[in-house]
């Protein structure tokens, strides 16, 4: 009996058994990663609930068995886990998304030393190639903006060819240089290249913030360093042994922000027609008038000759397009090819591009040339070589900046496009007024073109010793010539009309020897490890310039220094800057959860005496991760906790030839009546300053890195403060001493600012993922000490004063009363200004914002990627002619309501000594003068500068970014691994709250130089850029 029991039994479950394996079916399908829509090899594919499984292949295929109501587990490290359910499925594939909470992740720090980031003390930002590659902005430095905290990318107008400046947690000096180090592959980057770099050709930034993070950089690294690391100098991974990308991209440009025109009122004064007048407050054009025509008024003489078709009287009308005519949309391209091969143990790399794009108008024009390659090889099996080799063409053309002087505030009823610009008899301007340039004249008659072709090039041998030991040498050089070239023809208004051209050609030859001395992985106990780093660097700076300036153009149109009658010199300098810096840095990792790093570095530099050319920078910086410790710590809630604590120093050594006197030389420093040349040799009027010393920093620096709810919630959060002492200032000194000025250290500037990425993860499914990062920005910088009561720093308009933010506005004002109401002269009810009262002028804005936020929106359903960046800034005041000009002309619908009469809300004061009058019963008189809109704008309101001083608060679209990958379906049958079609916008819309309505200001547009602030003196408008792109992957 219990035979035939167990033998039922036995049957039973052959049966079962049977049934099961009749369910399972066949799955197949392939695993890519979204970074780059390769396939990844080795992902293990389980059978959720089992250890059954299998791996991907090469090609990232797979096979497996599995039941249909079972569920499959794709794992590969670096990238986060998925499951799919199989359901009827037979076919899956599968995008995994790189893991951007691996605890584990290796990260380049500085002089290119890779470590673990759970180790560093200090902040770093990482930009992936993701949010930089297929743009149509061919200037990396633009795209960064709102990518890093703490990275203020502050931009001039739209042209091509503009260079950005790139600040890292604001300025450390009040004169000297404060843009960023620029590293590309591990070779120091001349900044003013930062342009000529391929966005397509970068596989990923790494910036290092503070002073603890650029400590081995020494001087060189105070204001932060941005590590760009190229596609070609990488190796390939063990997916494949040849990779060939393409992209092609097809761009339009326009103009993005021109303001809103009114089309009601034209030229003239106090509501009557008069079109010899720049502002547009005459008449109404619907009651009829008829003027003379712009040519025909006599008040240039000769156009009735040379334009007898012109003369007479016309409507008085409106001519809507008379500015937006002057844009065009305009087309580019942007092509580029990235290959990389390998050859047993070397590894060869190859990259490509070419830019070609024309602005908002057509005399605006980019054409850049990218090539580099690079060769990794393993030579024996302790000895390694690695190279990068690069060459870049860039060439940019533009007409004067001063085209937009007048564009924007033209008289509505001037027919810009319909009227002649030039005469027809020498091409000398034309305009309706004799001592204006007509902007198309600007167009076609002035031009400027810089052509830069630069070389990059490194050579790095590794010798592994041991595992435990290696030495590094490196040798980079950055070699580049710039020309540039700008004419005007004869017969306009500047330079006396008579022509001009300059030519010049500087070169820059940079050196820099490195080695590197490794130690990894030493244990000292079984609970402390060492790290440590010793090297040694050289740096030679080597650059020089040659210029000539003619004018007097004889014959139209041609553009020769020979074609002119007066020729100067100018630009001529042949200048070295040698460097030489010891750095070196010593890692203690107790136990995996606690890592203390010393570094530190010596410089010695060419720039000041000897006794002050070397300096000493210590740092240090601890990490202490507390859920390692205690392991309780860990939840559902809280998942990662790393503390850190960074301290830094570091300097800023000053500009050459400021200690020792100088020879001032001039060839023609007079020439007599018969054309003898009597040559000068004399003292330059600089004081030189032979005790001037290096500025000084320190910075210490608070932070956190936490992940929270199931990794749902990434956070890095840092918190700071810089001193930076010994400022080097101008200084003026009376005549009496021979010289006019002299250099001096003086004077301190702090910085204290917090800096935030949170990075959330609403949504993870098998075909949606819905990622959010924000980042935050806020710092403070202010003057703690000054030798003088004010400094000015930029173009009259940004100035250090103690106590102050630096640069503030200091400028003239309305002059209030106690309550802040304006005081108004009760001669003509106009308000009193701080000029006209004898006051002196005071700070009337900073530029500096409150804070900026950026949200970026990642949304990822199947095969479709969707980008959106929003930025917003809160504060930061700009001072704007162009506002300025546009309300004083009468141009834009904000002056377009001008019936009746307006009273200025104040009191009556005395202009001549700002004081406020009373009555005969002691009491303040309210203003009842009336005015027209003519005197409000145009003769009074905007002369004072506090008026053009606006709350610059902007909410921008910056980017949008939507790409669909073609599914593996269609790739099996191709000769590609993968493709995609992408579309972007750049500069999608913005919106300044507190400019005038319908001016449609971009606040963000500068036209400060490297450390002003927050002033617009008619820049040329931003670009809003459209691009498709097409990336074919073999």
């Amino acid at each position: 009996m219990k035979r035939v029991l167990l033998t039922f039994v036995t049957v039973g479950l052959l049966i079962c058994h049977s049934l099961a394996q009749a369910q399972d079916k066949v799955v197949t399908g392939k695993v890519t990663g979204s970074d780059d829509g390769l396939p990844l090899p080795q992902v293990t594919v389980l059978i959720k609930g089992t250890t059954q499984g299998t791996p991907t292949g090469l090609d990232g295929t797979y096979r497996i068995e599995a039941p249909a109501g079972s569920t499959l587990v794709f794992r590969y490290l670096g990238y986060i886990s998925q499951e799919v359910a199989v359901g009827n499925q037979t076919v899956i594939n599968v995008i995994l998304e790189p893991d951007a909470t691996t605890l584990g992740e290796v990260v380049v720090t500085a002089q290119g030393i890779a470590r673990d980031k759970k180790s560093l003390g200090y902040s770093i930002g990482q930009v992936e190639k993701e949010l930089i590659e297929t743009r149509p902005e061919p200037d990396v430095a633009r795209l960064l903006k709102g990518k890093v905290p703490g990275v203020d990318v502050i931009t001039p107008g739209g042209f091509f060819g503009r260079q950005a400046n790139i600040q890292i947690r604001g300025q450390s000096s009040a004169t000297g240089d404060n843009n960023a180090l620029v590293v590309v592959d591990g070779v120091y980057y001349d900044f003013d290249r930062f342009q000529d770099l391929d966005p397509n050709n970068i596989a990923d930034i790494n910036v290092l913030k503070g002073l603890a993070a650029s400590a081995l950089y020494g001087q060189e690294g105070r204001n932060g360093v941005i590590i760009v690391t190229t596609k070609t100098s990488q190796k390939l991974d063990d997916r494949r042994n040849f990779t060939l990308t393409v992209n092609q991209q097809i761009v339009m440009n326009e103009v993005s922000n021109l303001p809103e025109f009114q089309n009601t009122y034209g030229q003239g004064a106090d509501n009557f027609p008069n079109v010899t007048y720049i502002g547009n407050w005459g008449g109404r054009f619907d009651d009829g008038y008829i003027v003379p025509g712009h040519y025909a008024t006599g008040s240039v003489p000769g156009y009735d000759v040379l334009f007898p078709d012109l003369q007479g009287d016309v409507d008085y009308q409106a001519f809507p397009d008379n500015v937006t005519g002057f844009f065009h949309k305009n087309y580019g391209s942007n092509t580029s090819v990235n290959a990389n091969v390998v050859a047993g143990k070397t590894s060869i790399g190859f990259s490509t591009g070419l830019v070609e794009q024309t602005g908002y108008v057509d005399e605006n024009t980019q054409r850049r040339l990218n090539m580099a390659t690079s060769i990794n090889s393993e030579l024996t099996d302790n000895l390694s070589l690695n190279t990068t080799f690069s060459y870049s063409e860039n060439k940019t053309t533009r007409p004067t900046f001063n085209v937009f002087d007048r564009l924007l505030y033209l008289p509505r009823n001037l027919d810009l496009m319909g009227l002649p610009f030039e005469s027809p008899l020498d091409y000398s301007n034309v305009f309706y007024r004799a001592d204006l340039e007509n902007p198309l004249w600007q167009l076609k008659n002035t031009f400027s073109k810089s052509e830069r072709k630069g070389f990059l090039g490194k050579v790095a041998l590794t010798w592994d010793i041991n595992e435990k030991f290696s030495i590094g040498y490196r040798l980079g050089l950055d070699a580049y010539n710039t020309m540039s070239y700008s004419r005007t023809n004869k017969g306009g208004l500047s330079n006396q009309g008579i022509g001009s051209m300059s030519t010049s050609n500087s070169q820059s030859v940079n050196f820099d020897h490195n080695v590197l001395f490794n130690l990894n992985s030493i244990e000292l106990t079984p609970d402390l490890e060492l790290n440590a780093n010793i090297g040694l660097r050289s740096r030679s700076l080597n650059s020089e310039s040659f210029g000539l300036t003619s004018s007097g153009q004889v014959v139209y149109g041609f553009f020769r220094h020979g074609n002119f009658t007066s020729h100067q010199p100018n630009g001529n300098i042949d200048r070295r800057v040698n460097t030489l810096s010891a750095y070196g840095q010593a890692e203690l990792a107790y136990r995996d959860y606690m890592f203390l790093t010393l570094a530190g570095a010596n410089d010695w530099g060419s720039q000041v005496e000897k006794e002050n050319r070397s300096l000493f920078y210590p740092s240090a910086s601890l990490s202490f991760l507390p859920t390692s410790v205690w392991q309780s710590l860990q939840s559902d809630v809280l998942n990662y906790l790393k503390l850190r604590v960074g301290f830094g120093t570091s300097a800023g050594f000053p500009g050459p030839f400021q200690t020792r006197p100088v020879l001032s030389a001039n060839a023609q420093a007079f020439i007599t009546n018969d054309g003898t040349n009597i040559s000068t040799n004399a003292i330059s009027s600089f004081q030189p300053n032979p005790n001037l010393k290096p500025e000084r920093l320190r910075e210490i620096e608070l932070g956190l890195d936490a992940r929270l709810f199931n990794n749902m919630v990434k956070v890095d959060l840092s918190l700071y403060k810089r001193i930076s002492k010994d400022q080097v200032l101008s200084r003026s000194l009376p005549v009496s001493t021979g010289f006019s000025s002299t250099v001096i250290n003086a004077g301190q500037i702090d910085t204290k600012g917090v800096e935030a990425a949170v990075t959330v993860y609403p949504i993870q499914t098998n075909d949606f993922t819905w990622s959010i990062t924000n980042n935050f920005t806020a710092y403070e910088t202010t003057v703690i000490d000054l030798p003088e009561e004010f400094i000015n720093l930029a173009n009259g308009l940004n100035y250090a004063i103690e106590g102050e933010a630096l640069n503030v506005f200091r400028l003239s004002y309305v002059v209030r009363d106690e309550e802040g109401n304006a005081l108004i002269n009760p001669e003509d009810g106009t308000i009193i200004g701080s000029g006209e009262a004898g006051l002196p002028n005071k700070v009337v804005g900073d530029p500096n914002p409150d804070f900026k936020y950026t949200m970026i929106n990642t949304l990822r359903y199947k095969n479709f990627n969707l980008n959106i960046q929003l930025d917003y800034v809160h504060g930061g005041d700009i001072y704007s002619r162009t506002a300025n000009n546009l309300l004083r002309r009468g141009t834009t619908r904000d002056t377009e309501d001008r019936d009746g009469t307006y009273i200025i809300p104040g009191y009556f004061g005395n202009p001549t000594t700002g004081e406020v009058l009373l009555d005969e019963n002691g009491q303040k008189i309210r203003n009842n003068i009336q005015l027209g809109a003519n005197d409000l704008y145009f003769l009074n309101t905007i002369d004072v500068n506090d008026n053009s001083v606006y709350d610059g608060t902007i909410l921008r679209i910056r980017e949008i970014n939507l790409s669909y990958s073609l599914p593996y379906s269609l790739m099996e049958k191709s000769p590609f691994q993968a493709a995609s079609l992408s579309f972007n916008v750049q500069n999608v819309w913005f919106k300044a709250f507190n400019m005038p309505k319908y001016m449609n200001l971009d606040t963000e547009v500068s036209s400060s130089n490297a450390n002003g602030r927050g002033f617009d003196t008619q820049a040329d408008p931003t670009m809003r850029q459209y691009a498709v792109s097409l990336r074919l992957t073999l």
